[in-house]
């Protein structure tokens, strides 16, 4: 359900840059007017990944669980199970006891040890006011 949703996102993305191409016949001759500023009303992948990033690195459960949820999937990221482990461990996320049944010991392990690291990386930043 969650690569259907995902994969529902990305193909908005594009589906949103290639309407907004389109111009009714109406349409002055000339060339087109320029973007709107500020960001694009459908957010890009790469967009999606600095937000979740961002709330993750700022110690947020939703950025966290859903940055594990990516690294889980592999749908917008790289699969990575040891990194998904250690944000969906730091999100607390009922998702991380489905994802432990697909990993080794071993992952599981360095999983801890990275879910630790994290953790202090976060406590650092909220420590230095960043």
């Amino acid at each position: 359900m969650k690569k259907l949703l995902l994969l529902a996102l990305a193909s908005h993305a594009f589906a949103f840059q290639a309407h907004a191409q389109v111009q009714p016949n109406d349409a002055p001759a000339g060339p087109p007017p320029a973007p709107p500023a500020g960001p694009p009303a459908c957010p890009t992948i790469p967009m999606v990944i600095a937000r979740a990033r961002a709330a993750a690195e700022n110690g947020e459960a939703y950025g966290q669980h859903n940055l594990g949820v990516y690294y889980s999937e592999g749908v917008i990221l790289k699969q990575d199970k040891v990194e998904a482990y250690a944000w969906l461990s730091l999100a607390g996320s009922k998702e991380l006891e489905a994802l432990k049944k697909t990993m080794s010991p071993q992952q599981i392990t360095d999983g801890q040890k990275r879910a630790r690291q994290l953790q202090e990386q976060i406590e650092a930043r909220r420590k230095n006011g960043k």
